[in-house]
């Protein structure tokens, strides 16, 4: 055998056990509860950064500092399907 072939398989043992040892398996496994979450609290909190339009951007609104763009209408539908508040 070369020294290419010995080196790559053994490459691709290391690399198969490290895979084996990253997997989440068995009874350690938490379940996602973060939908539920947001439903029992009944607001859905969202962080934003408004310098980036169209997606995010601060405008006036009746003399009002308010945040507006894609990202802020999304958050409010995802609100709305959920039946929460922002």
């Amino acid at each position: 055998m070369s020294f290419k072939k010995i080196v790559t398989a053994v490459l691709v043992v290391l690399m198969s056990f490290s895979l084996v040892a990253c997997s989440n398996s068995g009874k350690s496994a938490k379940k996602d509860t973060s939908l539920s979450d947001v439903q029992k609290r009944g607001t859905l909190v969202v962080a934003t950064s408004p310098d980036f339009a169209p997606f995010e951007f601060k405008r006036l609104v009746n003399s009002k500092d308010t945040v507006a763009g894609v990202d802020v209408e999304l958050s409010k539908e995802i609100a709305k399907e959920l039946n929460v508040k922002i």
